[in-house]
């Protein structure tokens, strides 16, 4: 039998090393535009954001901290870093993904890849890349408290209040005042002799 001399688990200083990293890495907007790409579809789908969440819900039902810690996730992306921006296209996907990484780290309760991917209308793969890649965006930072959902969900209100109010028709009897422009006679610029 022979026997191997097992060296230490330090690095040593004669150790040949590997260039850093990051020295020749692309810079870090363009490391997350590349990653946000993941979360747009070809065309929008074409069924609604809420009839998917009902769905979503209906065949893997979740509790309301899961959907909170989602929503905090949306947020950060959307709002926040304005890294994934909330469309057509994207947010299917993104709520999709949140939706998992939230279950993850919050719920014992785990529904099986495939049978998530297949309620979603996503690949089991494609949702795997869709997850690492909420993770990377937020910087791991997936933890959520009392406090925070709770903080969260009173922005998440206000932003839906603005929206509706953007979206609301204006009233029949809303006057914009736009001024005219009035052509101005002789208008010589300062430091130009006429």
């Amino acid at each position: 039998m022979q026997h191997f001399k097992i060296d230490s688990p330090e690095a040593c200083m004669n150790e040949p090393s590997i260039t850093d990293v990051g020295a020749n890495a692309e810079p870090v907007h363009l490391q997350q535009a590349a990653i946000a790409r993941k979360f747009y579809s070809k065309r929008a789908p074409p069924v609604s954001l809420e009839t998917y969440v009902t769905r979503i819900q209906r065949y893997c039902p979740m509790s309301t901290a899961v959907w909170l810690a989602a929503g905090c996730y949306i947020y950060k992306l959307a709002i926040e870093d304005r890294v994934v921006p909330v469309t057509e296209r994207t947010m299917h996907r993104l709520v999709l993904a949140c939706l998992r990484v939230a279950m993850k780290a919050l719920e014992d309760l785990r529904y099986p890849q495939d049978r998530f991917a297949g309620v979603g209308g996503v690949g089991s793969e494609e949702l795997k890349m869709l997850e690492i890649s909420v993770c990377y965006l937020t910087n791991f930072d997936l933890q959520v408290d009392k406090d925070m959902l709770y903080e969260k969900t009173i922005l998440l209100q206000k932003s839906a209040q603005h929206m509706q109010m953007l979206n609301r028709p204006l009233p029949a009897s809303f006057q914009p005042y736009l001024p005219t422009r009035t052509k101005i006679q002789n208008y010589v610029p300062d430091g130009i002799v006429a």
